[in-house]
């Protein structure tokens, strides 16, 4: 059994909330502030403090395929095209991508290098991987570079709007080996470390689930306070005696007023630097 059919195996046991974060990870999609409240609307299902608002379906995990499929293949490299603010190279090219072996050839300056430079940003690699803007116009502020990268996935042609500094998950098992990696592997001190495949998961989902406890914590605090003032009041109300209806109309008013003076004294002191 490999360590990720044991991961898949134990996440069957997890709440759905963290199973939902599993899936996410290990399909390695973004994960952002609108993924971290859905998260959050799970959890709170999970504990019975919310309804749930869809059906629940369950997560097949890799390692948990139905009997029969298979992976499906690696996506190919078919296009670099529409370049923007990237080098001095002239926009709206497109570089093709044969299935075998693809020569990129030109003289020096001509942009070979800039092309390279977005493949490695994009996936993986030890040479150079920082892409530059033209420094010789005038640049747009906000400054954005960009690149439409075209795969085949499974059969199927796609086109990525690559925004150049992101994460690009479709093109994480892509290698680029440029000359500075040659110098890198060869000539400098390279530290080897091994990690079975999946563990990188583990570490993954432990930081994610981190942050949703941490929104709940922060939705949580007005509670808390509401909950610490009705001890207060609850170690301050005098014993009980017979008292009339204007008594109790004043009692109730003076309750309140020291519930709302403890919460804005709680609140000031917390908004205080």
């Amino acid at each position: 059994m490999t360590v990720i059919e044991d991961i898949a195996g134990w996440a069957s046991t997890l709440p759905y909330w963290e199973q939902a974060a599993l899936d996410l990870v290990m399909r390695g999609l973004p994960i952002g502030p609108a993924e971290h409240q859905r998260l959050l609307r799970l959890l709170l299902e999970d504990a019975g403090l919310a309804q749930s608002a869809t059906p629940r379906e369950p997560f097949v995990f890799l390692g948990q395929a139905p009997p029969g499929s298979s992976a499906p293949p690696a996506p190919l490299l078919v296009a670099l095209s529409d370049l923007l603010n990237v080098n001095a190279l002239v926009p709206e090219q497109t570089l093709t991508f044969g299935t075998a072996l693809t020569a990129v050839y030109g003289g020096n300056g001509s942009g070979k290098s800039g092309y390279a430079r977005v493949l490695g940003c994009a996936g993986f690699t030890r040479g150079d991987r920082e892409v530059l803007p033209n420094v010789g116009t005038p640049q747009p502020d906000p400054l954005v570079l960009s690149a439409r990268i075209g795969i085949l996935e499974s059969g199927i042609p796609r086109v990525l709007d690559y925004r150049i500094g992101e994460r690009c998950p479709e093109l994480s098992g892509f290698y680029v080996f440029d000359s500075t990696s040659v110098r890198v592997h060869l000539c400098e001190s390279n530290t080897l470390s091994f990690t079975p495949a999946g563990l990188s998961y583990l570490t993954t989902l432990a930081d994610i689930t981190d942050k949703v406890r941490g929104l709940l914590q922060e939705r949580a605090l007005p509670v808390q306070g509401v909950q610490r003032l009705g001890m207060v009041l609850a170690r301050q109300r005098p014993e009980p005696r017979a008292r009339s209806a204007a008594e109790n109309d004043r009692l109730e008013q003076r309750f309140a007023f020291r519930g709302a003076f403890y919460l804005e004294t709680r609140l000031l002191r917390r908004r205080s630097p």
